[in-house]
């Protein structure tokens, strides 16, 4: 990959930087889903005194997104969280308890080391990538967690990033 690279969408430039710099702070939902495969999970639901909710599920967020969101209360937002950065195992689970979830497995594709799981959560698609050293399999439900630090929150009308 390039020192720098350019995102175009029907011919419009959407983002320039270094590839690091676009992964990891896309300027909207184009560019989150652009860059990664599988692409960024986008997650719907609304955002109301500190908590994103989805469905029955509240999530706590960290205290850095807040003042970021405080213009959104009460409103919809749109969630983006790499596959990647779903857990089954680990200090995540622990640290964000409120981001647990059961995910329901369509499909597991054991990849060596690592699966790519395809599932829904709250009825939305989902894609995670998990260790091959946990047992992984289709129609089945598995209990991840959502690593809080890497997710954006992006506008669902503009879809450009909030934070």
């Amino acid at each position: 990959m390039a020192d720098r690279i350019v995102v175009m969408k029907s011919g419009y430039i959407q983002q320039i930087g270094t590839p690091k710099e676009i992964y990891n702070n896309p300027i909207n939902m184009f560019v989150a889903g652009f860059l990664g495969a599988p692409a960024t999970n986008f997650i719907h639901g609304i955002y109301q005194n500190g908590q994103f909710i989805c469905g029955e599920h509240c999530i706590q967020l960290p205290a850095m997104y807040l003042d970021a969101l405080d213009a959104y209360n009460g409103s919809q937002v749109v969630m983006g969280i790499r596959p990647e950065d779903l857990h089954a195992e680990g200090i995540v689970a622990d640290t964000y308890p409120s981001a647990r979830f059961t995910f329901h497995i369509d499909v597991a594709e054991l990849l060596g080391h690592e699966y790519i799981l395809h599932g829904t959560y709250n009825g939305e698609p989902l894609n995670a990538k998990i260790a091959s050293r946990m047992e992984a399999k289709g129609h089945e439900a598995l209990d991840l967690t959502m690593d809080l630090s890497k997710i954006h929150f992006f506008d669902p009308d503009t879809e450009n990033r909030i934070i």
